[in-house]
């Protein structure tokens, strides 16, 4: 995601200065070093699938995805042109609600709290909380939960458009 040209590293370096002044910042994709060894985007997805890897994601999308498991986004490349829908978009985490063919049963969700700390989803407890988060997206994700279609105005001075799922 941070690429040499890339928002998240401009915001990083930026928020990073502004907490500490002194604070050096190593932006891997000018280093000449870390780009012969390891290539670009490119040589690192062919790597990540050739070790066996399960990447969820193409070589050759029309868009870059970026993920972990609050949530997931989708963006650059062809999402950069408004002419360009988010229904280009293939959802790593749940399911393409636009799409008439897709077929989304009305499901009720229940959560259980103790002292303010969620516990247990549909009835089933949960000593580990990532694992209730794990299950916390599958439900979210069948019913493409949390996914928009947003256009922001960058730190750079460019504008992205981009699909977004998070949980709040």
């Amino acid at each position: 995601g941070s690429t040499y040209k890339g928002n998240d590293i401009e915001r990083f370096y930026r928020y990073g200065l502004l907490t500490n002044a002194e604070l050096q910042i190593y932006k891997p994709w000018l280093d000449t070093d870390f780009i012969d060894e390891l290539g670009g985007r490119h040589e690192m997805s062919e790597f990540m699938i050739a070790c066996g890897f399960d990447y969820k994601m193409s070589v050759e999308k029309a868009y870059s995805t970026d993920s972990n498991m609050l949530g997931a986004t989708h963006e650059a490349k062809d999402l950069e042109y408004l002419h360009s829908s988010v229904k280009i978009v293939n959802p790593i985490m749940g399911v393409k609600f636009w799409d008439e063919s897709v077929k989304i049963p009305a499901e009720e969700v229940t959560v259980r709290f103790e002292q303010g700390h969620p516990v247990a989803l549909n009835g089933k407890t949960f000593s580990d909380d990532v694992e209730m988060m794990l299950e916390a997206n599958r439900i979210g994700g069948r019913h493409g939960l949390g996914m928009s279609d947003q256009i922001e105005n960058r730190i750079i001075e460019a504008v992205d458009r981009y699909s977004q799922r998070r949980h709040h």
